[in-house]
């Protein structure tokens, strides 16, 4: 077993006895085996100090983890994972350190290999795509990709309104803009951190069926450029039913009344923008998005 194998293994054993080890008393160092024990004898020797100011009681887990795994291997992986050695760290220090590392390379390793999934996709979404089942995950990187489009664009936006400023001589009229511009900024910023939740579910392919689908078809109008339809979609994302494109024909999902969803008593039957709040930060984020765009490519 290689080394990353072992200290996941090692660490996934410690995670799941973490809450059970916390309510233990504290044990004597007689009755546990392979205990470190705390540093309470007087200094002797200066060698003697440093090693047993280092010393620090363990839990079996985490002993079980230190002595399962050399020295040597662990400066080795943070040496290999571009870390310098600390000397002052503790091993289980730079056990922790090596375990945030391996979980950050991994993070980094799946977004590459989305961003060349996205770089290899067309963004145009298809109605035939909406009404097949084995088109989530392309519709889903579709929808990822436009709607970072859009994002970007409102950037660009903004910074071109920002750089224009100089060029409007009256002091009213600067003003008025400056205080419009500042309003697209802060909401700008607010629509990227409430569309992170969505980005991940689109990634990890965790919509359900229903939002999927309605989702698709509102990025679908706002690509032909048909509001009305993308507004009457996203009504139907919020309530919670499923907003099909105009001649595709959904097949196992489907609607139920409005007042059902708002009144309804369990999150199975409330309205999807009640659901909870990242939910409801995300739908909200879209209809900033159409209404965006509405203002960008006007019809």
């Amino acid at each position: 077993m290689d080394f990353s194998s072992l200290l996941s293994k090692e660490i996934d054993k410690k995670r799941k006895l973490a809450d059970e080890t916390k309510k233990n008393k504290k044990v004597k160092a007689e009755d546990e085996v392979n205990i470190i024990e705390a540093d309470t004898v007087p200094r002797a020797t200066n060698s003697d100090t440093s090693e047993k100011n280092n010393r620090q009681v363990y839990t079996p887990e985490e002993t079980t983890l230190i002595n399962s795994i050399s020295d040597e291997q662990l400066d080795a992986k943070l040496e290999q994972l571009g870390e310098r050695c600390n000397t002052g760290s503790t091993k289980l220090d730079k056990i922790r350190k090596v375990e945030v590392l391996l979980r950050l390379q991994k993070k980094n390793e799946v977004y590459r290999i989305q961003l060349e999934k996205e770089e290899a996709t067309d963004r145009t979404i298809k109605l035939e795509d909406i009404a097949s089942s084995d088109a989530r995950e392309k519709l889903h990187t579709q929808v990822r990709m436009y709607v970072k489009y859009m994002v970007k664009e409102w950037e660009n936006d903004v910074q071109s309104k920002t750089e224009g400023f100089s060029s409007i001589r009256d002091d009213e009229e600067r003003e008025g803009e400056e205080e419009s511009v500042a309003r697209q900024s802060s909401m700008l910023l607010d629509t990227k951190k409430d569309l992170v939740r969505l980005l991940y579910k689109l990634r990890t392919q965790k919509l359900t069926d229903s939002m999927s689908t309605s989702l698709c078809t509102i990025m679908y109008y706002l690509q032909v450029r048909d509001y009305r339809r993308a507004n009457e979609s996203y009504m139907k994302l919020s309530i919670g039913n499923v907003a099909w494109p105009i001649g595709v024909k959904g097949v196992g999902i489907h609607e139920r009344s409005a007042a059902s969803k708002i009144t309804g008593e369990n999150k199975q039957n409330s309205a999807n923008i009640m659901l909870d709040d990242k939910t409801r930060r995300w739908i909200t984020a879209i209809k900033r998005l159409i209404s965006f765009a509405e203002r960008k490519w006007p019809i």
